[in-house]
């Protein structure tokens, strides 16, 4: 007993002290780190079954894995890397975004202050891999500590990590090759009543230019050694937005914005964002090519040679020489090696494994989740998705209790941010007969005036018909911060007239929730006929119906569209 206990004190104390140097980036490993029950790979019991093996330890692995460890199920998670794409990828292109940002507001007072610290590209890397650092060693603590926990006793769950690659050998067994931190490789075979596939995706290339050493994407553009001059990015959908803002807030790069066959930024959004964010690139700098074709691009030796051919005019040609090219054009899944058609799951044509609504494969005991299957390629989807199926497998869910993705919220860190919740208001027309929306500009805010951030707006969207808040937009500063109340509004059905019964702080973005609620039922506080509708609006939007789409139930794209201002026409 007294064994026992001296052992668990030390190994609090151990605990202790790994968390204290580990959890901020700054871990150094004791001298008798493998004496104890820690280790970035365990080892694994011959001919041990496991109630779930999870292949991948991104976001959406590690959370299948978190809860099935709350369950009290034994758990093998199988990956090469703790955090996957989620971090080394997401993680630190909001790091660069951020300190893009930071950068920016800098510059904006060195022009009263004359004086600035610049920064190089490498040091701007350094920055990125401390937060990348700090989410990686937290990861692996807590895997740490659910292993002591389950040694002691603590905990009927268990997790195993278990650094390698896995392949499918039966429906209900995988070969690992295993790698340890002197790159020696071994395999061990590991069975499992259950599989969850969270592999991720990594970035489409274009094979002409995927060997050159001035060809760049998402994942890679950290290797930079230095800012570059000139760049062209392939893509102008989110991630290559993203990009370009960042690039762009340095001040230190040319950048040209490649968007191909489409007429303006973020189509799928109102064109009231789009103009937005356009009009803030120009402001940047940044040289935005819409409707266009690539016809062609190539390395020269020396530079990025990129030659342009608008779609009305094919015979009107633009070249464009950079230093480097980023390209943005998509992701593809990480469904590859995994032995998966030798088995009987079935891959899609774009590289992604078939699925039902609730992440099944075509074999029962094999499921998808993130974007292994390539549905929607959030974050935050990919938790869900995982934590769902997981509790789907243990017999905690049912199927009729399936996710709901009409109230995701997704953030683009764009300049400024976007906030999206639920319908946009184009999708919106497509399904809704009748809508009304609500507007309210960041300039009528009072902490948008004291951020000096009045560019932007708040948009709600509701159906006429039930009151209910069916989508949100809000682009600007923090505007992230008003898409969990609208998300949690939506996934209840609630009427848009339950944001006016919050208490908001003051002075805070979220009070323009509160005024542009108010203004269905001309409550505003800020009256709309004493301002100019750029500023405040709220109208409807109603299409009529033909007798056959009546008969029929189905919406199709309006024929007839009106709207109408509910308050005076100034």
């Amino acid at each position: 007993k007294n064994f026992t206990k001296l052992t668990q004190q030390k190994s609090r104390n151990m605990l202790r002290n790994i968390i204290k140097n580990r959890l901020y980036g700054g871990f150094t490993k004791p001298n008798n780190y493998n004496k104890c029950f820690f280790s970035k790979s365990y080892n694994l019991l011959e001919n041990f079954e496991y109630d779930l093996v999870v292949i991948g330890a991104g976001p959406s692995g590690f959370a299948a894995s978190s809860r099935a460890f709350d369950l009290n199920k034994n758990v093998c998670l199988v990956s090469e890397n703790l955090g996957g794409s989620g971090v080394s990828g997401a993680l630190a292109s909001k790091l660069l975004w951020k300190n893009s940002n930071q950068y920016r507001t800098a510059l904006s007072f060195s022009k009263e202050t004359d004086s600035i610290h610049d920064i190089t590209f490498p040091e701007l890397v350094e920055r990125v891999k401390e937060g990348v650092n700090i989410k990686e060693n937290q990861l692996q603590l807590q895997l740490d500590e659910l292993k002591m926990r389950t040694k002691l006793g603590k905990s009927k769950g268990k997790i195993d990590f278990v650094r390698g690659r896995a392949k499918f050998t039966s429906d209900k067994s995988i070969n690992v090759t295993l790698m340890d931190d002197n790159g020696e490789h071994s395999s061990k075979n590991i069975t499992a009543d259950n599989f969850i596939i969270a592999t991720g995706s990594h970035p489409r290339m274009i094979p002409e230019i995927s060997n050159s050493n001035q060809v760049f994407n998402s994942d890679d553009i950290f290797s930079l050694k230095k800012f570059p001059k000139k760049m062209i990015i392939v893509g102008a959908g989110v991630i290559g937005c993203e990009f370009a803002a960042i690039f762009a807030n340095f001040g230190k790069t040319e950048v040209h914005l490649i968007n191909a066959k489409r007429d303006r930024l973020l189509p799928t959004e109102g064109r009231d964002v789009s103009d937005v964010i356009t009009n803030n690139f120009k402001s940047l700098g940044v040289h935005i090519h819409n409707n266009v074709l690539m016809d062609d691009i190539k390395d020269t030796g020396n530079s990025i040679e990129c030659t342009l051919s608008s779609v009305d005019d094919p015979n009107k040609k633009t070249t464009i020489d950079a230093d480097c090219c980023l390209l943005s054009i998509g992701r593809i899944p990480n469904t590859f090696n995994l032995g998966l058609e030798n088995i009987g799951v079935e891959i899609s044509k774009s590289k992604g494994i078939v699925v039902d609504d609730d992440g099944q494969s075509t074999l029962d005991n094999i499921y998808a989740v993130g974007d292994s299957s390539i549905d929607i390629g959030l974050v935050s989807v990919g938790e869900n998705e995982a934590r769902y199926v997981t509790e789907l497998i243990f017999g905690l869910r049912s199927k009729e209790d399936a996710i709901s993705y009409e109230s995701i919220s997704s953030i683009m860190f764009l300049s400024p941010e976007v906030a999206c919740v639920g319908y946009s208001e184009i999708e919106a027309r497509k399904k809704f007969d009748h809508l009304r929306i609500g507007v309210v500009s960041y300039l009528l805010n009072n902490r948008a005036i004291v951020e000096k951030q009045s560019s932007g707006f708040v948009k709600l969207i509701v159906d006429a018909k039930t009151d209910k808040l069916i989508g949100m937009r809000a682009i600007g500063k923090e505007s992230s911060s008003l898409a969990s109340t609208c998300s949690y509004l939506i996934k209840k059905g609630t009427a848009v007239e339950e944001l006016e019964d919050i208490f908001y702080a003051h002075p805070s973005i979220s009070e323009l929730l509160l005024e542009c609620s108010r203004l269905f039922n001309k409550r505003s506080i800020i009256q709309p006929d004493c301002f100019s509708d750029k500023l405040i609006r709220c109208y409807e939007y109603k299409r009529d119906l033909t007798e056959q789409e009546k008969s029929d139930g189905v919406n199709r794209k309006p024929k007839k569209v009106s709207s109408t201002n509910l308050y005076l026409k100034l």
